[in-house]
């Protein structure tokens, strides 16, 4: 199709304008706030000459601040985005914005509920950058491990510096992530004879096998692989995935690449490490707060980049293509090229979100961390032993089932329906007699333990709690923990909450099991605040839980604004999140390497999910926890969890081995 247009650029004011004219077609403003555009190519400024835009560039040659960029977005119809913060104070300057069209792969800097609100088409350049990203991730990669930029300033300043580095054949090199990018860089490190291990919430077992990669979970990556290479989005699972306790399990010489999103990684817990050698080396290209000025600059033992994943000519070129093609897609009436699906929108969105482990997706903390050597220690323990290790010779938790609720017509796998059941006829208690034998045997233990009070019924049913919290107070353990219905809050008495907290209970499980949130309920968590606020030494802390499919983020904010008075954590738990885990076969459960119950008759379980007790390993107190354990039967439940991945009645998957194998040593 001839086209009969011209082009002409003219001053306007203090910015560039660029003015593309064409008779018989609309008109459109166009804003391009990243910057260069046009400049390697002019390509992308001649297709949307053709189509009668007005386009202004970016005036300032870098990140504009936001009140620059909202004056320059306020007029316009389309916006060809970087970086910039797009939030409701910059929509709300540009009513008629229609298009987004991204410059790029990451969006964690839309705000995607606003823009849905409003009716604005987003768009971004997913494959244009790969290349270019894996490129440098293997150019850091040889760079650290030759110390290369070290050598080159040396050699600037005239010093003979033949720094010892190491060579990446035959090393382990952990992949995060294993999309575009991930993929790319796979397939590059074919010729270096590397042992990969990839880990991705998707796996591509098909790609996979074609670069012999070993899939790996996430920890053991961690301790295993000698470079360490993040290739993920920045979402409420991803951020700040590598801090403190990631770093521990890793190798003292690891250098860690990052060239995905500001976030991934806890910056400070990273120059932490790098400064005190608890780590070798970095190489980091994108930072939680741009342009990065901080600490990190200080250390000779990083390699530092602007984000210049895709600084390439040809993926700039690309991204730049992509989005005039998007712009003309749009004033044509054509459907975008490559809209934002909303399944990538869902896991970038992270309003009302922190970090997420598994199932469990904490959206608030507002909590105080102890100030105990103990606890931390403990705490350190739970987290750095998280697959087939144990960590002393009694468990990290015991499960205390002070009440046994009968459940008519129990259904396998829904343990919060024991909770969630009015008291049975039925129920079994505790006695004191033998939670004394439980407590006699804790106070004799030197390695710290925590005590979760419940497993199979409410345990506030129990009619001599106020004495079981007195007594626990007394006990050899670290942190006692009580998990309660929401809806049961109204029939349990004042007083058992006020023992909470002077008895220092450690937390206070609230699941929300009802939409309900009625005056007694409300006046029974005031009073814990306030009896806590008395108490300046009261270290209790309550954790609000609920059931949620993850997929409304505005409701995970009414959630959470609702929750906040109250609450020092807000959690939602997504159960086909644990489903999906406990259905891979590469699954590594944790519960016989951290955890013990015992039942309120004194029946010592492999497992707390053990409802129709399958799994007994003894009876209390003819058996000690520490014979429990530590003895041959817990042992060799732990073998076939290991050698047969398969796992108990609760996970729903095949037990017929693990059956077998039990029966054999009974």
């Amino acid at each position: 199709m001839p086209f009969a247009e011209k082009t002409k650029v003219k001053k306007k004011q203090d910015h560039t304008t660029v003015a593309f004219t064409k008779l018989n077609t609309k008109q459109y403003r166009v804003f391009v706030s990243t910057q260069p555009f046009g400049s390697i190519n002019s390509e992308p400024l001649d297709i949307l000459a053709r189509y009668n835009a007005e386009v202004e560039l970016n005036p300032y040659g870098r990140k504009m601040e936001p009140e620059e960029f909202k004056k320059h977005i306020a007029d316009k119809d389309i916006l060809i985005a970087g970086t910039d913060r797009v939030d409701k104070a910059v929509l709300d300057r540009a009513p008629g914005l229609k298009l987004i069209a991204r410059v790029g792969i990451g969006i964690d800097n839309i705000d995607f509920a606003e823009v849905k609100k409003r009716g604005i088409i987003l768009t971004y350049t997913p494959n244009a950058v790969s290349q270019a990203v894996a490129e440098l991730t293997v150019a850091n990669m040889l760079n650290a491990a030759r110390m290369i930029p070290q050598i080159y300033l040396a050699m600037k300043k005239r010093h003979w510096n033949r720094q010892i580095g190491f060579e990446i054949s035959g090393k382990a090199i952990g992949l995060i992530g294993f999309g575009r990018v991930g993929q790319r860089v796979a397939k590059m490190l074919q010729g270096f004879s590397c042992r990969i291990l990839v880990n991705d919430i998707a796996p591509d077992q098909e790609t996979g096998s074609r670069y012999n990669v070993v899939w790996a979970t996430k920890e053991e990556i961690y301790s295993q692989a000698d470079i360490i290479s993040l290739h993920v989005p920045h979402t409420p699972l991803t951020y700040n995935m590598i801090d403190t306790t990631e770093i521990e399990m890793m190798k003292p010489h690891v250098c860690i690449i990052n060239t995905s999103r500001g976030g991934i990684i806890n910056e400070d817990a990273l120059y932490h490490a790098l400064k005190t050698g608890k780590i070798g080396t970095a190489a980091i290209d994108v930072y939680e707060n741009e342009p990065y000025t901080g600490q990190l600059c200080e250390l000779d033992n990083i390699i530092l980049t602007a984000h210049s994943g895709s600084c390439s000519k040809e993926a700039r070129y690309l991204m730049e293509l992509g989005a005039a093609q998007e712009v003309v897609q749009f004033v044509t009436g054509k459907p975008p090229i490559e809209p934002v699906p909303d399944d990538v929108i869902k896991m970038e969105c992270s309003t009302h979100a922190g970090k997420v482990k598994f199932e469990w997706h904490e959206i608030l903390n507002q909590s105080q961390e102890r100030d105990d050597q103990r606890y931390m220690i403990y705490r350190k323990h739970w987290n750095q032993y998280p697959t087939h290790r144990i960590v002393g010779p009694y468990p990290l938790n015991l499960d205390l089932e002070l009440v046994h609720n009968p459940l008519e017509g129990y259904e396998r796998g829904r343990m919060l329906d024991y909770f969630m059941s009015p008291l049975h006829p039925r129920a079994k208690f505790m006695e004191m007699a033998l939670f004394e034998k439980v407590i006699n045997e804790i106070d004799k233990m030197t390695e710290p333990m925590a005590i979760k009070l419940g497993v199979r019924g409410c345990p506030t049913y129990h009619p001599h709690l106020e004495q079981i919290l007195r007594m626990l107070k007394e006990a050899n353990c670290v942190e006692t923990i009580i998990s309660v219905c929401l809806s049961q809050l109204v029939g349990i008495r004042k007083s058992i909450f006020d023992t909470m907290v002077e008895c220092g209970l450690g937390v206070l499980n609230i699941f929300v099991d009802t939409p309900a949130k009625d005056d007694a309920i409300l006046d029974i968590l005031a009073g814990i605040k306030k009896k806590r606020s008395v108490h300046k030494k009261a270290s209790l802390k309550l954790r609000i839980i609920g059931n949620s499919k993850w997929e409304d983020s505005q409701e995970v904010g009414i959630f959470e604004d609702f929750w906040s008075h109250w609450a020092d954590v807000i959690a939602l738990v997504d159960p086909r999140d644990y489903q999906r885990k406990i259905s891979d076969r590469d699954w590594d459960c944790l519960r016989l390497w951290q955890r013990l119950t015992i039942s309120a008759e004194g029946k010592i379980l492999a497992c707390n999910y053990d409802i129709s007790e399958e799994f007994c390993l003894g009876q209390f107190p003819g058996c000690s926890i520490q014979d429990a354990w530590r003895g041959e039967k817990m042992k060799r439940l732990r073998d076939v969890h290991v050698s047969t991945r398969e796992t108990c009645s609760i996970c729903n998957i095949k037990r017929n081995s693990l059956l077998q194998n039990w029966n054999n040593i009974k």
